[in-house]
């Protein structure tokens, strides 16, 4: 198992500092304040080292990465605010069976199951009832 290097850690703690996603480049512009020589591909190398030790998830929608926790890294839901761009992980076990039955009645091999909802967070359902964002 490779360590977690300098990199590695300063990556994570910038992805974990925001409460919204970042795409690998806007890792690489903060990173460059103190990795001067700091790459794309280093950034990337180190976002697929800490997505497969589930530090951190992949927001497929947004090509962005959010800091998580092993614990709820292999939850399937994420709620995305559409104001915010806040991000929470849910579980929905009868949704989960719902689509594995579907899957094994038409034979189909199932590789990953991710659902990404959005919709408006409390905070700005209350400033923003139910209005579109502009």
């Amino acid at each position: 198992m490779k360590a977690m290097t300098p990199m590695r850690r300063d990556v994570l703690q910038i992805i974990a500092r925001q409460r919204t996603p970042l795409s690998a480049y806007d890792v690489l512009a903060q990173l460059k304040i103190s990795h001067a020589s700091a790459t794309a591909t280093g950034v990337y190398r180190s976002i697929g080292w800490l997505e497969e030790r589930k530090f951190v998830r992949r927001i497929a929608s947004l090509r962005a990465f959010i800091a998580c926790s092993p614990a709820v890294a292999d939850q399937p839901g994420l709620l995305l605010c559409r104001h915010c761009y806040a991000v929470s992980s849910f579980e929905h076990a009868a949704l989960g069976e719902l689509i594995e039955e579907h899957a094994r009645t038409t034979d189909f091999n199932i590789a990953s199951v991710i659902f990404e909802v959005w919709g408006t967070c409390a905070t700005c359902h209350a400033l923003h009832g139910d209005a579109e964002r502009t």
